[in-house]
Formats: structure tokens, C-alpha cells, sequence
């Protein structure tokens, strides 16, 4: 009867540890998102930038 009730909490401890590598998955997943940001951030910078020197280049042409 020993071993049955060892052989559930060594279960047991494998799920919890399973939880934390999903976990680790998770929080992996959002650190790579995360990273990403400041891409998108300085590619949509950089398309206001270029906007901003169209409209000048535009203004100084027609006046």
C-alpha cells in the first residue's frame, strides 16, 4: 500500500512540474511579443517621419 500512495504524489509532483514549464512556455511566448514591440514602435516612427518630410518637400513645392 506504500508504494500505491508513493506512486500518486511522485504523479502528482510530475504535474505540477509540467504547470511550470507551461508556464515557462508562456511567459517565453509573451517575453518574444514583448521583444517584437519595439520594433513595430520604430517602424511606425519611421513612417510618420517619412510622411511628415512628404508634406514639407510637398509645401515647399507649391509655394
Amino acid at each position: 500500500m506504500k508504494d500505491a500512495s508513493n506512486q500518486g504524489r511522485m504523479i502528482d509532483d510530475l504535474d505540477k512540474d509540467d504547470a511550470a514549464v507551461l508556464m515557462d512556455d508562456k511567459e517565453e511566448e509573451k517575453k518574444k511579443e514583448e521583444e517584437d514591440d519595439p520594433a513595430k514602435v520604430q517602424e511606425v516612427v519611421d513612417v510618420v517621419t517619412t510622411a511628415k518630410l512628404i508634406t514639407e518637400v510637398v509645401t515647399a513645392a507649391s509655394e
